[in-house]
């Protein structure tokens, strides 16, 4: 290319650049207007540069100057997400309230949804104030593991307190609120001048480091009255689905298969309580070292469980059949009584697992400390054996995952310390490795805010 026709290419290039200045002069009519033009700089010969690199080092200065720009702009657009992030925080905190009897720092909430891993929990504040629990499969379809029917409302909770008994999502009696947490999710009853009970929900992972896939149920029984000795029982009614187009209602771990009326005095050989359609699967831990021993487990028809006495009438073998609940079976956990001094607090502890994807729920296998094996991948419920759920293996080594950002929030560790003096304050029903897991836990996070100081 000849040199004349190089400047001409160099030159249109530098056009483009300078925004069409590439040839305006101090002398031109901007300028006698007394409107300031920066002179452009290829305009001075420099004989000891060639027109290629007067118009390279112009186009360079231009892009310096457009990237200094757009880093401005992107500091100045970080530091308001950052404004916005701070006052978001300080509404929050306005917001927050100190459960004075658990000790635990929490916001009210009129509904709520808690998404982690395979699981989504599902709870409503208000007069519903109700529960479900969600599993989601690779495909990301959710199924509700029990009745979604009337908010979900025939899954429920009550309390019997000195012999009189509340249904605590429904009764007008009970004064009810929601609640949520950095770790999870609570359902708070109030029983005036009688008795508070708190449902806990903690999404956890039945193998550390794969996605939440259980849901660990803690009950907290405090006696609020003043000077008055309470005996607090509480009984939970599961209204399941997903076994009652099958033709197994329920089994047990034990290998037990439920298809009509039956109640259990014990658990310790049954263990759970498995219902599934075949692609997903719910299973309910009644039983193991951190679990809190029941005292009735009862199977019947939805509306005969809803409607029974404290302790459920069951007639054995009699079909889940009623003339306005076909085919609607349900279970109802009675657990034993607390015996409460004013300010003491009770507590339970169950687990709900999840399976998705024709798997099994691996419930048994993290109550039971166990570390999951290569063989147990891929396990489907059809081929589940029952040797399978009874080996014993040593305590889990942990390993512990990086450390997300969301874990060094102060809410999120306190509750992770709640958490963790909650389980020691219950020696009998004390899961060591689970305290294992969660102090790890805690270390790493401690360590990553060294790190970062």
């Amino acid at each position: 290319m000849k040199k004349k026709s190089v400047l001409f290419f160099l030159a249109g290039t530098v056009f483009l650049f300078s925004g069409g200045d590439f040839f305006s002069e101090s002398g031109n009519k901007n300028s006698e207007a007394g409107v300031s033009i920066e002179k452009n700089p290829l305009l001075e010969l420099d004989e000891d540069k060639t027109a290629e690199e007067m118009a390279l080092e112009y186009a360079q200065s231009k892009v310096k100057d457009a990237e200094e720009k757009t880093k401005t702009q992107l500091e100045e657009l970080e530091l308001k997400a950052k404004i916005k992030e701070a006052e978001k925080a300080a509404k929050e905190k306005l917001k927050e309230k100190t459960d004075s009897h658990l000790g635990v720092v929490y916001i009210p909430e009129k509904k709520l949804d808690v998404n982690a891993g395979k699981i989504r929990l599902s709870l409503r504040g208000g007069n519903t104030s109700s529960f479900n629990v969600y599993a989601k499969g690779e495909s990301k379809t959710e199924t509700a593991l029990f009745s979604s029917y009337d908010s979900s409302r025939s899954t429920f909770f009550m309390a019997n307190v000195n012999g009189v008994p509340f249904r605590l999502n429904k009764d007008a009696g009970v004064v009810k609120e929601l609640r949520r947490l950095a770790s999870g999710a609570q359902l708070a009853y109030i029983i005036e001048k009688k008795a508070q009970i708190v449902l806990d929900f903690v999404p956890v992972a039945s193998v550390l480091g794969t996605p939440e896939d259980m849901v660990r149920v803690t009950v907290y029984s405090t006696n609020i009255s003043d000077s008055v000795y309470e005996e607090i029982e509480i009984k939970a009614v599961f209204d399941t689905i997903l076994g009652e187009g099958t033709d197994c209602h329920f089994a047990t771990s034990s290998g037990l298969k439920i298809n009509g009326e039956m109640q259990f005095d014990s658990f310790k050989k049954e263990r759970s309580i498995f219902s599934g359609n075949g692609n997903v699967s719910l299973q309910i831990i009644l039983d193991g070292k951190a679990v809190t021993p029941v005292e009735k487990v009862s199977f019947a028809n939805r509306n005969v469980l809803m409607n029974s006495p404290w302790i459920p009438v069951i007639a054995t073998g009699k079909s889940f059949n009623s003339v306005l609940a076909y085919n609607n079976s349900a279970v109802a956990v009675n657990w034993p009584v607390h015996k409460l001094k004013p300010g003491e607090t009770g507590t339970i502890v169950f687990y709900i697992a999840c399976g998705t994807d024709k798997m099994l729920p691996n419930g048994l296998f993290f109550v039971d400390a166990l570390e999951k094996s290569p063989q147990s991948e891929g396990i489907s419920i059809e081929s589940v054996k029952k040797e399978e759920l009874e080996v014993k293996k040593p305590e889990v080594d942990f390993i512990i995952p990086p450390v997300d950002d969301y874990q060094l929030n102060p809410e999120y560790i306190q509750n992770l310390i709640n958490r963790i003096n909650s389980l020691q304050s219950n020696p009998e029903f004390v899961d060591r490795n689970e305290i294992k897991q969660l102090n790890a836990e805690l270390d790493a996070i401690m360590k990553k805010i060294r790190q970062r100081q």
